[in-house]
């Protein structure tokens, strides 16, 4: 499924994608990844005008991380923001919102936690967390979805 993704990203943010995963185990593992392709590619040509997608924080919300403080779903959002900072300004960074599954519907604890606590006064889910700490189309960040 990974392998498609690059041209539905291509055709929804309407710029060239070229893929290169580098998933990880929590998103701490992520932000690592994004930090040791940073210091590599620093001083490429093209480094200040390269965007980066990060549909990342999925395995914070599964298993062992799930239950670890330091790796569990609050720990997303900081990550993504740490990672947004890693780019240089003018850069594009755009995080994707997190889904939940069939297996979650509307209403369910997992849906509240991920997507929408149905509470607009807390906005404490994943995606609202997101969506507050990247609230719209800019350079260096984009709205979630």
């Amino acid at each position: 499924m990974t392998q498609v993704w690059p041209a539905y990203l291509a055709e929804l943010v309407g710029v060239p994608v070229i893929y290169k995963g580098v998933g990880g185990t929590d998103i701490q593992d992520t932000k690592q990844r994004l930090t040791d392709w940073v210091e590599v590619h620093r001083s490429d040509p093209d480094f200040a005008t390269t965007g980066h997608l990060c549909w990342c924080g999925h395995t914070n919300l599964n298993g062992p991380n799930s239950k670890d403080p330091a790796k569990d779903y609050r720990t997303i959002v900081p990550a993504l923001q740490d990672m947004a900072a890693l780019l240089p300004p003018g850069n594009f960074f755009m995080p994707i919102g997190l889904t939940t599954g069939p297996e979650t519907p509307w209403g369910s604890s997992s849906y509240r936690l991920t997507v929408d606590d149905l509470d607009d006064a807390t906005a404490t889910a994943v995606n609202e967390r997101m969506q507050a700490a990247f609230p719209a189309p800019t350079p260096r960040c984009a709205a979630t979805w």
